[in-house]
């Protein structure tokens, strides 16, 4: 699971919100290049206003698909807003899952979590692979009525938490420096290069489910079963615990 919190003020706490406006992105992308409007290369939402008549704050998706509904919360006690974004990694990028929702941490109202399913495969790659970025992107700091009152000019980023939960992969002895494992990504075998006898070896995917675990190995490991993905290989040995991520393609 990959999550973001983002705790954001949109304006000054009395100002209203006067018209319907987009005002930042909060998601993960294949790269820091700002890219507008397109979504091919990102997944996340949007906070946006709705009109004062409607009286929403919403998230919207910015990514491969839309919700079925917007996270939603009333526009009452304008204060900062407190934003969620999570991914579950799957075995795909079309099982994978996008969560998200909204909160006022003034009044204490939150939104319904809203999922979809399916991400864009080049932010698959990059979350399993090397990595994603998490962008926090301006569209507009002003909203406001043209010709009468422009009264939101500024947005503010008050905190960012960002998390990988894999708690079966939390040791409390983990070393990192202990072997070598080629090639990587590997197709069907992965070679081991330790210093000290391997007791155990285990493999996680991504979410921290355990898909592969010997005991007395040598220095080479047969993966020919796995799915291509990312994965945690893990060696315990009696200096400890170590952990390397690799792909199987």
């Amino acid at each position: 699971m990959l999550s973001a919190k983002v705790t954001t003020r949109l304006g000054g706490d009395e100002l209203d919100f006067l018209a319907e406006e987009s005002f930042l992105l909060v998601g993960f992308q294949t790269n820091t290049t700002l890219t507008g409007s397109s979504r091919d290369n990102r997944e996340g939402v949007i906070i946006k206003s709705s009109a004062a008549a409607d009286n929403q704050v919403f998230l919207a998706s910015q990514g491969m698909g839309n919700f079925d509904k917007n996270p939603t919360i009333s526009q009452a006690d304008k204060g900062p807003y407190e934003i969620i974004v999570e991914i579950e990694i799957a075995e795909d990028a079309a099982s994978t899952v996008l969560s998200s929702r909204i909160r006022n941490l003034t009044s204490d109202e939150t939104s319904e979590t809203i999922t979809v399913t399916g991400i864009n495969q080049v932010v698959y790659d990059a979350i399993v692979g090397d990595g994603a970025y998490l962008m926090l992107y301006n569209y507009n700091p002003f909203q406001g009525i043209e010709g009468v009152d422009y009264n939101i000019t500024s947005i503010f980023v008050n905190e960012i938490v960002l998390d990988v939960k894999s708690s079966t992969l939390s040791t409390p002895d983990l070393k990192t420096s202990d072997f070598a494992l080629y090639p990587n990504p590997a197709e069907d075998v992965l070679y081991i290069n330790s210093s000290t006898k391997i007791e155990k070896a285990e493999i996680f995917d991504v979410l921290g489910k355990s898909v592969l675990s010997l005991k007395n190995v040598n220095d080479v490991i047969d993966i020919s079963t796995l799915k291509n993905a990312l994965y945690m290989l893990r060696l315990t040995t009696n200096t400890g615990v170590s952990i390397k991520k690799f792909v199987k393609k």
